[in-house]
């Protein structure tokens, strides 16, 4: 029974699936593990931005407190008093006794002004950042499973390409064999077309194990069943022609600066850098503040005797500027911040460099598999043909059995060069426009 999904066909029995690109790309969005790790550090990054913010709301705490004191106390004369004594109060505050201030009052705030300002602007700017490197890591990935992909055609392409070539080789052992049989040919010749035979058996074999891989690797890019066999639903590379005029470097380069994921996540990282270095500049020179207020039910009294719950509200405002360690602390956290920003800045300017290069190698190799496209595959045919008249000379017995597994291999060789410049050159082709900041869709 065969279970059909869009572009996927899975049977049951084989466990045999097949697969083409756009459903490799489509299935790495929603499957891949490091892409799911990744959209959860947006998903932190945006939880921290939102806690930068809550720091300018109070703490609220309303209950019931009970205290009860049994004992001596000390006054602030020095004199001795034996005291027993309650007290109980609920509402907004908690643990109210005597003449000071609740200890845990109903609402109350401590801020630095400097965190207050600087801290959010800087979890803005890292969401910012997170939110580049999902993009960044989904394009990563998109080359990573095309790759994957070209190489499960290539290997099963590779895979036909050596079993004609082992069919050949046999027919040509069989030839040679019967040739030097009859009398007609050199047994040595024939135990050359043996031994070349043998040769094409076992690279039909590395060939086998090298598909095996591939669809192992795509498997595994995917997150699928370890026992699923993955079979392209291209029999050959497909060309692509996203790039149908000749792209000129100078605006694929513009247009990288401009787009690259990576040129925005290190500009946000760096402007993190910038606000934590003004947090901590103005930070000796912005005060802290701290606000508290409790309005809350009282009562007490001596001995376990208590009055009546009464009215009690409370309010403490403190505005203070504070030097850690004299200010050397300050100035020291300041300095350090100062020289990270740099590194930020000098982070900036190499990844420019970077994308520059990455820009100039993409181009260069799409231009460098393009050109070998168009000779190789003038190169096939030609090959193909001289294979085929070599066959024709042995069977009519006017050509040696050297000369026909020469053609052989040379055929073998030209065939499996094409395939991969084939691949390449597509596969150029979406490293370029990855390259330049554009999403890969197919």
């Amino acid at each position: 029974m065969m279970v059909v999904s869009g572009l996927l066909t899975y049977s049951a029995h084989s466990k045999v699936m097949q697969i083409d690109l756009k459903s490799a790309l489509r299935l790495a969005n929603e499957q891949n593990t490091g892409l799911a790790i990744q959209l959860e550090r947006v998903r932190q990054a945006e939880i921290d931005n939102n806690s930068a913010v809550y720091q300018w709301l109070p703490t609220i705490r309303a209950g019931f407190s009970s205290t009860d004191q049994n004992g001596i106390l000390q006054n602030t004369d020095g004199s001795i008093t034996d005291v027993d004594r309650t007290t109980e109060s609920r509402g907004l505050g908690l643990g109210t006794i005597g003449s000071g201030l609740a200890p845990r009052p109903g609402l109350s705030l401590e801020l630095d002004l400097a965190e207050g300002i600087f801290q959010p602007l800087a979890a803005s700017q890292k969401l910012e950042a997170a939110k580049e490197e999902e993009t960044e890591t989904r394009q990563n990935l998109a080359l990573e499973v095309t790759a994957a992909y070209y190489e499960l055609v290539q290997s099963k392409r590779n895979l036909v390409i050596a079993g004609e070539t082992a069919g050949n080789a046999g027919n040509i052992e069989k030839a040679t064999a019967d040739f030097a049989k009859a009398g007609e040919g050199l047994q040595a010749d024939a135990e050359r077309a043996a031994v070349e035979s043998l040769i094409q058996q076992n690279k039909l074999e590395s060939a086998n194990v090298r598909a095996a891989a591939a669809s192992g690797r795509l498997v595994q890019l995917l997150r699928l069943n370890e026992e699923v066999e993955l079979e392209p639903l291209d029999s050959m590379i497909v060309p692509l022609n996203l790039f149908p005029a000749e792209p000129e470097l100078g605006s694929l380069i513009r247009k990288a600066l401009a787009n690259r994921p990576e040129i925005k996540r290190y500009k946000a990282l760096a402007k993190v850098e910038e606000s934590n270095y003004k947090r901590e500049t103005l930070g000796m020179l912005l005060p802290k503040v701290g606000v508290s207020y409790s309005d809350n039910r009282y009562k007490g009294g001596p001995s376990g005797s208590v009055s009546n719950y009464r009215d009690r509200t409370e309010s403490f405002v403190a505005v203070y500027w504070q030097l850690d360690n004299l200010g050397f602390t300050n100035l020291a956290r300041k300095e350090t911040q100062e020289s990270r920003l740099r590194v930020a800045k000098a982070r900036e300017d190499q990844v420019e460099a970077d994308i520059i290069a990455d820009v100039n190698l993409a181009l260069s190799q799409y231009r460098a598999a393009r050109k070998q496209v168009e000779f190789l595959k003038r190169a096939v045919a030609r090959a193909r043909k001289a294979f085929e008249l070599s066959q024709e000379r042995i069977f009519e017995n006017q050509g040696l059995p050297l000369e026909a597994l020469q053609a052989m291999n040379a055929l073998e060789e030209v065939e499996l060069l094409y395939l991969n410049a084939s691949a390449q050159k597509n596969f150029s082709q979406l490293y370029l426009l990855a390259a330049t900041g554009d999403e890969i869709k197919l």
